[in-house]
């Protein structure tokens, strides 16, 4: 135990085209732009976004945009819009190219994401990027990656859920402010970069403490080769989903 090395490395993405743009409240007469960004499966649980989106129109000018590239809950979602009736508040945007996705996160208000499982989800890291401010559930590593530049929220919870948007929309200078120290923090801790500095930092550890010199000195080749061999099968990755740039892992 007591030569055992602890460390949580979190999953790298590519940084290159989240522009940070300065988060500002809309002007008068615009609406509230939510921006939920990911799959359209029920784990996603987009509908509890839906009822919230609902219960906030009486009280604010507030719209909801969703980029996806798996529609298979599409028609259901449509029907709860429909239902509840904030049809017209809501637009299906499907897949976005990169370019396209990087400007939707950069024209939203907030940046919602309502799931009931997640781990570090890139959806948050590149809406940091650009810059907006972030609400999404406390599962997996978000309550790390989100930090003080959004809000935390129990899954499944409604009122939590709607709760987190009436205080956005109330304290939202409070979020805005952060845009620049948001994009900063979110290119430090989860670029590829920092990732394979991570790993490299890991591996100098270990080595360190269990090989002779000699081999100490070719294990730092090997990582310099290691870091070589990541970037070019970074760069050779098709696109997988809505989000990634040309050569991004899923």
């Amino acid at each position: 135990e007591g030569d055992t090395i602890r460390v949580v490395i979190p999953n790298g993405i590519p940084v290159e085209g989240w522009r940070m743009r300065q988060a500002r409240a809309p002007d008068a007469g615009e609406p509230w732009r939510i921006l939920y960004a990911g799959q359209l499966i029920p784990g996603k649980r987009v509908e509890l976004l839906i009822h919230a989106l609902a219960q906030l129109a009486p009280r604010h000018d507030v719209i909801l945009e969703m980029a996806y590239n798996n529609d298979s809950s599409e028609s259901s979602l449509r029907r709860v819009a429909a239902e509840a009736g904030v049809a017209g508040r809501t637009t299906f945007l499907g897949f976005l190219p990169p370019a396209l996705l990087a400007e939707a996160y950069q024209r939203a208000h907030v940046v919602v994401l309502p799931s009931d499982i997640d781990y570090l989800p890139s959806v948050l890291t590149e809406a940091m990027l650009c810059g907006t401010p972030v609400i999404a559930t406390d599962v997996g590593a978000v309550r790390e990656q989100v930090d003080q530049f959004g809000i935390v929220v129990p899954p499944g919870n409604l009122a939590a859920l709607v709760d987190a948007l009436a205080r956005m929309i109330r304290d939202y200078g409070q979020f805005s402010d952060l845009s620049d120290a948001m994009a900063r923090s979110a290119r430090e801790r989860y670029s590829v970069g920092a990732m394979l500095d991570a790993h490299e930092e890991l591996y100098s550890r270990v080595a360190r403490r269990t090989l002779p010199p000699i081999r100490h000195r070719s294990s730092r080749l090997v990582g310099t080769g290691t870091r070589a061999a990541l970037r070019m099968w970074e760069l050779e990755r098709s696109v997988t989903r809505p989000g990634h740039l040309p050569g991004t892992a899923p």
